[in-house]
């Protein structure tokens, strides 16, 4: 018992270190948007200014775009756009 509880809380740790990360990134995404915008564009090109403008440098947003746009679940959306801003 004392094992699983040591494990699982392993996971909440990793689990809240990766949401610190997320929430780094998606402070840098709105930061630099109108510098990052067009970069975007190329990488994602099915992408239209509307779908941008939506966007407006929110990480969830884009990622949901993206999902839309290319028919990606949720994580693959996700790893390629923790890929883009690394």
């Amino acid at each position: 018992m004392l094992a699983i509880c040591k494990l699982e809380g392993c996971k909440a740790a990793k689990l809240n270190l990766l949401s610190k990360e997320n929430v780094m990134n998606s402070d840098r995404i709105e930061g630099n948007w109108k510098e990052l915008k067009g970069k975007v564009q190329q990488q994602w090109g099915k992408l239209t200014d509307d779908d941008l403008d939506v966007v407006e440098g929110r990480r969830t947003e884009l990622v949901g775009k993206i999902q839309q746009a290319y028919g990606k679940t949720r994580e693959e959306a996700e790893r390629e756009v923790d890929k883009f801003f690394e």
